[in-house]
């Protein structure tokens, strides 16, 4: 089995592991941590959305909004610097194949970032807010989910014949 990294991340943490045997036991690589991913929108943006003002409203301006919301901005930046770290170790050949497991959400920030060759090493995809639990937890969850997902495959080849 080529060496794989788990990535095991929400949008304040990412744990990344080595998986070297497909059963084998897990090797934490790093773990990474945004305090500000956690934190509410109002807690982050702490000033008022600015004011425009047209012709002739001189005393009346009608306020802007942001288009992305603060937490999901921090989440963004967490997606990038998680990206960059990815991108470093694979580009060293430290692994080969790439498992995500992450939240919904922040599964497809991340996966927007990930550039093509990331993504040709990206293996599987799981939807699970995860980075607390234990690695074999980790690793049994990955594994169960990459089950699945070939006996789904399996399941659609044979009724397509």
């Amino acid at each position: 089995m080529a060496n794989t990294w788990i990535v095991a991340a929400n949008r304040s943490k990412a744990r990344i592991f080595e998986m070297q045997k497909l059963h084998g036991p897990l090797v934490e690589v790093t773990d990474l941590v945004d305090p500000e991913g956690r934190a509410r929108d109002r807690d982050i943006n702490s000033d008022a959305y600015g004011r425009l003002y047209g012709k002739g409203e001189h005393v009346q301006g009608h306020s802007t909004s942001a288009d992305v919301s603060p937490t999901q901005h921090e989440s963004e930046r967490f997606a990038e610097r998680l990206r960059d770290y990815l991108n470093r170790a694979h580009g060293e050949q430290r692994f080969d194949k790439l498992w995500l497991v992450a939240p919904p959400a922040f599964l497809g920030t991340l996966r927007e970032k990930l550039g093509k060759q990331m993504r040709g090493a990206l293996e599987l995809e799981v939807n699970k807010d995860v980075p607390t639990h234990s690695a074999e937890e980790i690793r049994d969850i990955a594994l169960t989910e990459r089950e699945r997902q070939i006996l789904q495959a399996a399941r659609n080849r044979m009724s397509k014949r």
